[in-house]
Order: C-alpha cells, then sequence, then structure tokens
C-alpha cells in the first residue's frame, strides 16, 4: 500500500501513541511535494526510452613513446538523449570532445557506433549522430519562464535512471552549435 507523505506524517506518533496533527502548511507542502514527484516520475518514464548511454574512447601517442608501444586509450562515459527518430543524440561536449571512437547504446541494449556533428566546448553541448532509424525521440522544451514546458519541466535522465531537471530546451538546442570542420 502507497501512503503520500501527508499520509506518513498524520500516522506517525511520534512514540507517544498519539498521531500529531499536520498543519495546513505541512499538508500543502507534502501535497505539492507529491505532485512533483509524480511529475518527475511521469516524465522519467516517458523519456526513458530517449536516453542513451554514451562510451568515448581517445587513443593517443605517450610522450618519447615509440608508436607501437606508446598507444594508450582514455575511456570516458556519459549520458545523453535522443531528439530527432533519425539518430541525433544531444549530449555533453566533455563526453565526446577529441574522441576517436564512440559508442551509444539505447536503452533497449541495442549499441551504434556514432559520429560527432557538433561540439561546442565552450557550452558544455555537442551533437552525435547513430545510423539507426525510427528511434524514440524525446520532447525539447521552451525554457522561456512561465512557459507550459518550462512548468512541466523534461528531466534528463542519468544511465542510473535518476532524473534530475532542469531540461535541455528548443531554443538553446536550435543555437548554431559549430561542427566537426568548423
Amino acid at each position: 500500500m502507497k501512503f503520500s507523505l501527508v499520509e506518513k506524517i498524520q500516522n506517525d506518533d511520534g512514540g507517544n501513541g498519539a498521531a500529531p496533527m499536520a498543519s495546513p502548511q505541512i499538508e500543502h507542502d507534502a501535497a505539492l511535494l507529491d505532485a512533483y514527484s509524480r511529475a518527475v516520475v511521469e516524465t522519467a518514464e516517458r523519456i526513458s526510452p530517449s536516453v542513451v548511454f554514451i562510451e568515448a574512447i581517445k587513443t593517443f601517442l605517450q610522450p618519447g613513446g615509440a608508436p607501437a608501444r606508446g598507444r594508450r586509450e582514455a575511456r570516458g562515459s556519459g549520458s545523453g538523449f535522443v531528439f530527432t527518430p533519425d539518430g541525433f543524440v544531444l549530449t555533453n561536449s566533455h563526453v565526446v570532445h577529441g574522441a576517436d571512437k564512440i559508442a551509444v547504446t539505447l536503452s533497449d541494449g541495442r549499441r551504434f557506433d556514432a559520429t560527432i556533428v557538433g561540439d561546442d566546448p565552450g557550452t558544455d553541448v555537442a551533437v552525435i549522430r547513430i545510423s539507426s532509424g525510427r528511434l524514440v525521440a524525446a520532447p525539447l522544451g521552451d525554457s522561456r519562464f512561465g512557459s507550459a514546458s518550462s512548468r512541466s519541466r523534461s528531466a534528463i535522465l542519468s544511465v542510473s535512471s535518476t532524473a534530475s531537471p532542469p531540461v535541455w530546451s528548443a531554443r538553446w538546442a536550435a543555437r548554431s552549435v559549430p561542427s566537426q570542420g568548423g
């Protein structure tokens, strides 16, 4: 049986057997927290098919090392989300910047190689692309204060499936992100 925060407060006897009275402010705050929690859970469920896990590998020569023996790999990972059905993925620049190889794993377990389409380290935004069609795209919001989508924040999810506002707005995503060639 699920209890709301208000019910938990009302059912907590404080160890003395008497149920404390919840103040109107506590009830109001608890209702707001429950509503926010439901909104985050619903958003997480709706957007999770669009969330991807990204692995990046950068190969470099160690200073003074012979090419055959001096090669080292730096590996990193992060998350992103599909924002078009034909395979464009929005992520952070620090996840993919300078990578020689990028692999993307979808929430259904499929894995694809990816290429960098645009990368802007100054704003820490990058767009990568995988070769797949008919993907579930996350809706981009409108970050203007007071807009419907800013009030019902879409969540960006990490690989561990935790939700964290804020939102990537369509306005930000539509900014000119430099291409790989400049």
